[in-house]
């Protein structure tokens, strides 16, 4: 199974709970955190069943084009096994800046029917707590099994959540209502990108879709000693931490601020990739608190010394 890394974090746990093989499909910071056909395509053989796509994308806020789509496609026909499924997680398709719109590849030719759309109120709709979403499965025998085991492992949505989901997909209101959030998202990353990028040991890719950022910290975790604290450790709790993991923890504990680190969105193949994913789904002004204190925090090598000293908070 293919899967983008860094992507959502069951995709990869998903894969080795079910006992696949685990492929992730690398992207690359100076790409832009896309890929290419022929990146794929060195990915695919003839065991490969399903291939995981992710537009917009959780963490880099990627989005991959309709030309981009176009050459996935095409690889997608020519190379893969006649039954391969391609998921196509697209719970962020509302969710796009600079007034681009979301293209799916379920819509190229000879993809409907390799194709399983994933979407959802979560995120468009703002109703992330409500767990409510749907999946399209090109066929009704697999919407069968997919009904009988989402059946037996979640249960059922309760009658009041489909409800509001209901008005949700069919109230007048509903779009202009995604439209101001999105612009207040796009507001909001206009202003936390440039703003990363003049931290000293910080750059940033413009995101352009979800709401999420996605900067690489390699130079944090260096001039804070991060880097050389983690070589310092043994092996045995090298493998269960990472530079950017406690540079994550050092926020949290020492500067109340919270982010998620590179291992936590696939951690195969990710050694040596010091990024941290903040989340612009809150006020600009808590925002501006946030990037105040981590702009502090990146120089505090004394206090980082003493965060080291409580063996807990970074394992």
């Amino acid at each position: 199974m293919i899967y983008p890394s860094p992507g959502y974090p069951i995709y990869e746990s998903w894969v080795t709970y079910a006992g696949a093989k685990p492929v992730p499909l690398h992207l690359r910071e100076e790409s832009g955190f896309t890929f290419t056909p022929d990146d794929l395509a060195a990915l695919i053989t003839p065991r490969t069943r399903v291939i995981f796509l992710c537009s917009p994308s959780n963490p880099t806020g990627g989005v991959l084009s309709k030309k981009e789509l176009e050459g996935i496609a095409k690889v997608i026909r020519e190379k893969a096994p006649a039954d391969v499924r391609v998921y196509s997680d697209e719970i962020y398709e509302q969710c796009i800046f600079d007034g681009e719109k979301h293209h799916s590849i379920s819509v190229e030719p000879g993809m409907e029917e390799r194709s399983i759309i994933a979407s959802g109120h979560s995120k468009g709709y703002a109703m992330t707590g409500w767990r409510l979403g749907y999946t399209v499965l090109p066929t009704a025998a697999e919407a069968a099994v997919f009904k009988q085991l989402t059946i037996n492992t979640i249960s059922c949505v309760p009658p009041f959540v489909q409800e509001a989901g209901r008005v949700a997909l069919t109230s007048p209101e509903s779009l202009p209502e995604i439209a101001k959030m999105v612009a207040a998202f796009q507001e909001r990353r206009d202003w936390i990108v440039p703003t990363l990028n003049k931290l000293a040991g910080v750059r940033c890719q413009n995101p352009k879709g979800a709401f999420y950022v996605f900067p690489n910290v390699a130079g944090v975790c260096e001039q804070l000693g991060i880097i050389d604290a983690y070589n310092a450790l043994p092996p045995a709790r090298r493998a269960h931490t990472a530079p950017s993991a406690m540079l994550q923890m050092f926020l949290l504990y020492s500067y109340g601020v919270a982010t998620m680190d590179r291992n936590s969105f696939g951690k195969i193949g990710a050694e040596g990739q010091h990024f941290l994913r903040l989340s612009i789904a809150t006020s600009l002004d808590r925002l501006k608190e946030g990037m105040s204190r981590i702009t502090t925090a990146s120089t505090d090598r004394a206090g980082f010394a003493r965060f080291l000293q409580d063996e807990k908070l970074y394992n």
